[in-house]
């Protein structure tokens, strides 16, 4: 009984204390720059034309939708539920996170669509650097290998993307 209390005291005390420095740094920053994701995609929604890059688009906002609110849970735990200044990232990372949308307010079908798949691709290739940047500094090993999984996930996400680019520009 006495092991399952300090066993207990133990995990409590893990999981109260285990997203601070980095780790609270890197949910922060990965949030905004979900957060942004999900504009762009709502933005660009509207105007796809393509039904497979239209269910791309959809399963990209609700991942990271879902991703956005693990994050904003774990902040919570924490009390770290600020939004981060992009400006300030982790090892001088200062990369433009805001995709500029209005560039493409004037295209449609397969421009608006390759465009768009463009500025996505883009805006995850940001996100795995992100997380290569804080990999070796988070600590918690929910964080960590949430970080890994954003970035395999995005990984896998811009190769759908490069190929649908192709598919799009050979039609």
């Amino acid at each position: 009984m006495k092991f399952h209390i300090i066993h207990l005291i133990f995990l409590i005390l893990i999981s109260s204390s285990a997203f601070a420095g980095m780790d609270a740094q890197f949910l922060d920053e990965m949030t905004m720059h979900h957060k942004q994701a999900v504009d762009m995609a709502k933005t660009a929604d509207k105007k796809l034309s393509s039904s497979q890059v239209k269910k791309l688009n959809k399963k990209m906002m609700e991942d990271q939708k879902k991703e956005i609110a693990r994050m904003d849970k774990w902040k919570k735990q924490v009390g770290s539920d600020k939004t981060a200044d992009m400006g300030e990232g982790h090892a001088g990372m200062n990369m433009p996170m805001d995709m500029n949308m209005s560039e493409m307010k004037d295209l449609k079908g397969k421009d608006f669509d390759t465009k768009y798949l463009e500025m996505m691709s883009v805006h995850h290739s940001q996100a795995i650097s992100m997380v290569q940047n804080y990999l070796s500094d988070l600590t918690n090993p929910e964080v960590k290998s949430f970080a890994e999984k954003i970035a395999k996930t995005q990984g896998l996400e811009i190769e759908k993307m490069s190929k649908m680019k192709k598919d799009i520009s050979s039609q």
